[in-house]
């Protein structure tokens, strides 16, 4: 089973509206109501500390494989997207939350993405000013892509000077994507999901300094080789996790932020 499906995919069309769920400037700051961020602790109190992937019980081979893509790509379509989620959660704080509380694929999901679908062409063409996407590319954004964006955003705001060694490590974080009626229709976005989970609880300060890290940057490159060790036991036997290192980063980005999230509440 391979987890290649790609969060973002860039078409030659100008840039419009963002398709449907299918398809930060410095010195900000942003208040956010506490039942929305507490929601998230919530959900992991409900689902019980199984929930959480156990680490070091599955020994699988190969565990991840990197789709290698163009590089000053990769890097320019990251920057869109870092700069998407950081506008968009300015312009709606509180539906941004809405999106990563809900579980993803779900009608919850796509109505959250609903209520933020007015701010995306605005935030978009903004993320895409200076360069080569803007006014001749269309970027076609993914449920799981504009999550991860939004969280890394979320992240930078709330967590910047907050390490994962300030907090206390929670015996149990809510899936992103739990078991449930999915299961057959999105397997490797399950996969992928508990993929990045497993490992950001395994190792949150080294994810931390690949999420905080500069694209296509040495700094990137030495995150991923100290993640490297510890990604075997988060996959289960004979599973590959394949994709490219953008889709990589933004769902460690989901990981670490629910993580945080929850770490940062009172015992």
């Amino acid at each position: 089973m391979s987890a290649s499906d790609p969060l973002w995919s860039i078409r030659n069309r100008p840039i419009a509206d963002i398709g449907r769920s299918d398809s930060f400037g410095e010195g900000s700051s942003v208040m956010l109501a506490f039942p929305l961020i507490g929601s998230l602790s919530v959900i992991a109190a409900l689902q019980g500390a199984a929930a959480q992937p156990a680490i070091g019980t599955r020994i699988p081979r190969p565990a991840y494989e990197e789709d290698h893509v163009d590089a000053a790509s990769r890097s320019e379509t990251f920057v869109v997207l870092d700069r998407l989620g950081n506008c968009v959660v300015k312009a709606d704080p509180g539906s941004s939350m809405a999106l990563l509380i809900a579980v993803p694929t779900t009608p919850g999901g796509k109505k959250a993405i609903d209520g933020l679908r007015t701010r995306l062409p605005g935030c978009l063409t903004a993320a895409a000013q200076g360069t080569n996407l803007y006014g001749t590319l269309k970027l076609q954004i993914k449920e799981n892509a504009l999550r991860g964006a939004i969280a890394g955003a979320l992240y930078r705001l709330q967590f910047a000077r907050r390490s994962p060694d300030s907090l206390r490590k929670p015996a149990a974080v809510a899936l992103i994507m739990p078991p449930g009626e999915n299961d057959a229709k999105y397997p490797q976005l399950i996969a992928a999901y508990e993929f990045a989970q497993c490992l950001t609880q395994a190792q949150p300060t080294y994810v931390r300094q690949l999420i905080l890290s500069k694209i296509g940057s040495g700094e990137e490159n030495a995150a991923l080789s100290q993640l490297s060790p510890f990604m075997a036991p988060c996959v289960s036997k004979g599973t590959t996790i394949k994709t490219e290192r953008n889709s990589l980063r933004l769902m460690l980005a989901e990981s670490l932020y629910r993580w945080s999230i929850t770490a940062a509440q009172p015992s």
